[in-house]
């Protein structure tokens, strides 16, 4: 009997020593596998970021080609005008959008043009403008502005403001929205406000929804934008603006405006 529990022992322990090698084989083999989809997936990603560089470059080799023909064929008229410059993807679909800018006059007022990478990314394509602005555009030749993401709609919506004097004694401000989809951009006055300053430089100013044109107050006229787009995630958009007089564009090397529209585009950002 001794020497039969002495086999049983043996064999019990040789069981436990296999079952611990298969325990550790197995274990490797998990790890192993984690490692190689650990592996894969930075490979995977490290791929992807670099297809959007390349895509990137290309859009901004394209914009770059745009600027420079669209220069130099500018009339000298416009060589001491200041033009701003900003690139952007203000609806998120991946072309990115050549936004151009002057401030003009005593009244500050504001002139822009859109053009977008077209889909087939061969060239630009300028988008229409649905709006209401009338004689003077938004100002949005600015670092930063309010978004609120419509993710049922997939649509941004831009807050800007538009000031212009009317001489010493009259003054015009509006909050507008503004949004880009399917090529168009969309901009829409919410509320505005006229002011008449006496002697004093004291202001007297009456507010309105613009889209009703009734009387509002100045609560209400600071509430508008909230109220319109309750609901919506707010965000937070970044620009940078590239401001040049015409003379200097037109001297600038093919190098050197691509290197200046990649900054812009760069600094561009929707963030939290």
């Amino acid at each position: 009997m001794k020497h039969i529990n002495k086999h049983r022992k043996r064999n019990i322990k040789s069981l436990v020593i296999l079952l611990g090698i298969f325990m550790l084989s197995g274990l490797c083999a998990c790890g192993s596998r984690d490692g190689q989809q650990e592996e894969n997936t930075e490979t995977t990603i490290t791929e992807k970021n670099l297809e959007e560089t390349e895509q990137i470059e290309k859009q901004l080799q394209l914009i770059t080609d745009y600027c420079m023909d669209l220069w130099q064929k500018d009339s000298n008229e416009n060589e001491y005008e200041m033009y701003f410059y900003t690139v952007t993807d203000l609806d998120r679909n991946g072309r990115l959008e050549l936004i151009c800018a002057s401030v003009q006059g005593t009244g500050i007022y504001t002139y822009s043009n859109y053009f977008e990478v077209n889909e087939q990314s061969d060239g630009l394509t300028q988008c229409d403008v649905k709006s209401d602005r009338g004689d003077s555009e938004a100002d949005i030749v600015v670092e930063a502005a309010p978004v609120y993401y419509d993710e049922k709609a997939d649509t941004y919506h831009y807050i800007f403001s538009d000031y212009t004097r009317d001489g010493m004694t009259m003054s015009y401000e509006n909050i507008r929205e503004m949004s880009l989809k399917n090529g168009e951009i969309t901009d829409k006055v919410l509320v505005y406000k006229e002011s008449i300053y006496d002697e004093n430089g004291m202001e007297t100013a009456e507010y309105y929804n613009a889209a009703t044109k009734e009387s509002i107050d100045s609560k209400q006229y600071e509430s508008m934008v909230e109220t319109a787009f309750a609901g919506l995630e707010k965000k937070t958009a970044a620009f940078v603006w590239e401001g040049r007089l015409m003379s200097e564009l037109k001297e600038m090397s093919r190098e050197q405006v691509q290197n200046m529209l990649r900054k812009s585009y760069k600094g561009f950002s929707i963030h939290e």
